[in-house]
Parts: C-alpha cells; structure tokens; sequence
C-alpha cells in the first residue's frame, strides 16, 4: 500500500476532534453517575432539611448539556487554558425566607450557613477550596449572586465524580443573569442546548422522596420559559 495516499487532517481539526471526543466520553461518564448523584442529593436536600427547619428553599439541579460542555471546552482551550469542566452535574439551592423573613442580611446568612454545612457535614464529599467563589460580597458585572463550591464525591466503592453547589437567594439573580432567556430559540438549538434538568418530588413534611430527568417537552417550557413547539426540527445538530 502506498502512504503516501493516507487521509490526514490538519492540526487544527485534529485538536477540534480530540476536544469532542474528549467531551463524549466526559458527558457519557457524568450521565452514567445520574443513579449515585441522585441518591447523594436526596439524602443531603433532606440533611439541609433537618439542620435548617426555619429556612424556606428549593433545589435546582440537572446535568450540563453536552453542547454547552463542548462550547466551554473549546473556548478554554483555544484561550489556551486548563479544559477540565467541574459542574457537568451541578444542584443549586435557592434560599426564599428565614423564619419568615425575607430581609437581605437574613437571606445572606442563611446562604453562607448552607454553604458551611454542605462544605463540611456531608459524607464522603470534599470540597476543593481553591475553586471557592463569592459573587454575593462581589457580584458579576451582571448583576449575579452566589456562593459557588466545588467538590468531589469519592464513595467507598463507588466511581469518582466532581459535582457542583451554587446557594444563593431567591431575589439575587438579575434578569440579565439568566443567560438561557435572551439567547435565541431556533430548531438546531431545540435539544443541544437543554440541559439534562432534574425534578424533585417532597412528601408532606417538605422531605424529598424522588429525584428523576424531566422529559424533553418539559424541560424545553422550564429553560426557556416557552411552550415547546412540535413543529420545529428536534434533531440534535453541532
């Protein structure tokens, strides 16, 4: 056979495949942790349940879209930078009153108790303090704030995975902070875009008893805040 007919790509396209094919096996990895983190986040919504009976909250949590996974990756390496991703799984907790009160100093210290207790309280979870990052003493530009932890979950046994804790009130994220609503909706983004969302079931008591994925039509109307339309091409494109 003659080599010199072999089929290359330039440098450039080889390190855009590696990237994508990098970001598979990632995303592939982090939805096949779904069963263990779902059981991990049940158990610690009902700990934050226990420890903080006078503090109204609710969860947000899902899986990071592969698109938005690849997206990130690529703009970190072609800035040169380290592409490891740490929130493919991410829960944030929104804090709404404190024994009833809703006063911005009460709200604040309530986040950074949550903060505290999910840092140090939960089993077989570390916390990896040089990722630590506090937007409510220094919000974004945009108007953002929250406290945001990093950690890694390594259960005896069990695979090793990072997740994300974000835990903020429920009035300090501006309209101008929530960047799926301004982002247009066309049909190539009607799938790539949507994350993987996570819905909560809680009994009488406010315990939570169930954490599953919500189906696509469902979690279309909770991310971009519109009736999911049939019309459009669902299909997944790059």
């Amino acid at each position: 056979m003659n080599n010199n007919n072999k089929w290359t790509v330039d440098l450039d396209t080889a390190r855009q495949l590696s990237i994508v094919s990098e970001t598979h096996r990632e995303h592939d990895f982090y939805a096949s942790c779904k069963p263990l983190y779902f059981l991990l986040l049940k158990e610690e919504i009902n700990a934050l349940k226990k420890q903080f009976p006078g503090v109204e909250f609710y969860p947000e949590s899902r899986l990071k879209s592969f698109k938005s996974c690849l997206n990130k990756k690529t703009t970190k390496s072609n800035a040169g930078k380290p592409t490891k991703i740490y929130d493919y799984l991410a829960v944030r907790y929104v804090i709404k009153s404190v024994n009833g009160s809703t006063s911005k100093a009460d709200i604040e210290a309530a986040c950074r108790s949550f903060t505290d207790f999910l840092t140090d309280s939960i089993p077989y979870s570390t916390v990896i303090h040089e990722r630590d990052k506090d937007y409510i003493s220094n919000p974004k530009p945009n108007g953002y704030q929250c406290l945001h932890r990093t950690r890694i979950h390594t259960l005896p046994h069990a695979t090793r995975f990072f997740s994300e804790i974000q835990v903020r009130g429920e009035d300090m994220v501006q309209e101008a902070a929530k960047h799926h609503l301004y982002k247009p909706v066309t049909p190539s983004r009607l799938v790539d875009d949507i994350p993987d969302i996570f819905a909560f079931t809680f009994n009488s008591d406010g315990f939570c008893t169930e954490i599953y994925s919500l189906p696509l039509e469902q979690a279309f109307e909770k991310y971009y805040k519109k009736p999911f339309d049939n019309s459009k091409d669902p299909s997944p494109t790059l």
